[in-house]
């Protein structure tokens, strides 16, 4: 494995735990509540996200043996990426 490979697999294994961070943080004050749950609801969305892509990274890589889950998980992580821009 190259030495800049290692860092970079390791923040992306905790790319959702920072956006899930990120939704249990305090918002500014002031901010209107329809921005406030917008932004609350995004992080929590992106956090399920990649975490569950985790869960199919590790069933491709032979860690996560439940080969019917995987693919559930996987068909979800599919759908969710297929609607980015």
């Amino acid at each position: 494995m190259a030495s800049q490979e290692l860092p970079k697999m390791l923040t992306s294994q905790l790319a959702w735990l920072r956006k899930f961070s990120v939704f249990l943080s305090p918002t500014a004050p002031g901010t209107p509540l329809p921005l406030v749950l917008l932004g609350k609801l995004k992080n929590a969305l992106l956090s399920t996200f990649l975490f569950l892509d985790q869960i199919v990274w590790l069933h491709r890589s032979g860690i996560y043996k439940n080969k019917e889950r995987a693919e559930i998980i996987g068909r979800v992580s599919a759908y969710r990426s297929s609607k980015k821009g």
